[in-house]
């Protein structure tokens, strides 16, 4: 079972090069975030690695998959994302359903969304967001997403060591640990959802910025791999951040009567362990140092 959230975009995937940027500018295509086919007219946004908006512009002419003409001047511009909202994702929702016994997962690929009061057991890594990038599929911008009310029980209890091709084990991952963009997911809340029994932690987040962790319960995070002698090396805690800028994580409660969560290193918590790349994220209100 792996359900899609968002429509078909173009199929080709392409390298992030810019060519001849001068009016009117030809760009090859870094990352694309829309869905549907392109249109003469339609707006384009250009983002910078980081995710800041750099300049609102409009598409002249598509002469491949890869080859487009912009209007305007946008020499000089560090370009890492190009999205066109006109053909984008118009919001979507996912409310008490019940997800149990399969691997795969439920895949969000574009926002807004919100995925409330549903009921997932023994679900594989369970609720993934992930870019087109990332994913090798296509589909819209993954930002915008609310997560509340959920449970999840037994989420990837198989060990990774016992399943190397695994994709993730936490009841929630936003983003992919081998993704170089920063706050490519941005808006994301996660609130009041039940954790308990993963392999990893019980939330994952990478890449992502502007994302607020609050009022959730995890019941032994990370314990299957860690009961089978393999736990992972860095994701001891309940909550697990890399990569990541303005992260607010409070009035979760953890229980962990196996103690298989450690304190991490940079915040001295069971409840959020840090990663390297991180800035501006609180723990029940303290600031943490950037990693």
């Amino acid at each position: 079972m792996q359900t899609h959230v968002g429509s078909q975009l173009l199929p080709a995937r392409v390298s992030p090069v810019i060519v001849k940027l001068t009016p009117p500018s030809l760009a090859s295509l870094p990352r694309r975030y829309g869905s549907g086919q392109l249109r003469p007219g339609d707006s384009v946004l250009l983002y910078d690695t980081a995710g800041r908006l750099l300049q609102t512009t409009k598409l002249r002419q598509k002469y491949s998959d890869t080859l487009l003409e912009l209007e305007g001047n946008v020499t000089g511009l560090n370009i890492s994302v190009l999205e066109f909202p006109d053909i984008g994702c118009g919001g979507w929702e996912i409310r008490n359903s019940y997800f149990h016994d399969a691997y795969q997962r439920v895949f969000v690929q574009s926002g807004p969304g919100r995925f409330v009061n549903n009921t997932l057991m023994r679900v594989g890594a369970s609720v993934s967001v992930r870019s087109t990038q990332a994913s090798g599929n296509e589909g819209g911008v993954p930002r915008e997403i609310f997560i509340s009310g959920n449970r999840f029980t037994n989420v990837s209890m198989t060990p990774k060591s016992l399943q190397p091709f695994s994709v993730a084990s936490s009841a929630i991952e936003v983003g992919k640990q081998q993704e170089l963009v920063s706050a490519s997911y941005n808006n994301i809340t996660i609130r009041s959802n039940h954790i308990s029994n993963t392999a990893d932690s019980a939330i994952a987040m990478f890449t992502s910025g502007n994302v607020i962790i609050i009022g959730n319960t995890f019941f032994s995070p990370v314990v299957s791999d860690v009961l089978a002698g393999h736990p992972s090396p860095n994701q001891r805690q309940a909550v697990f951040v890399q990569t990541s800028v303005g992260i607010v994580v409070d009035g979760n409660h953890l229980s962990d009567p196996s103690n298989a969560c450690v304190p991490d290193n940079s915040t001295h918590s069971l409840v959020l362990g840090l990663g390297s790349g991180t800035s501006d994220v609180t723990l029940d209100g303290a600031r943490m140092p950037p990693t």
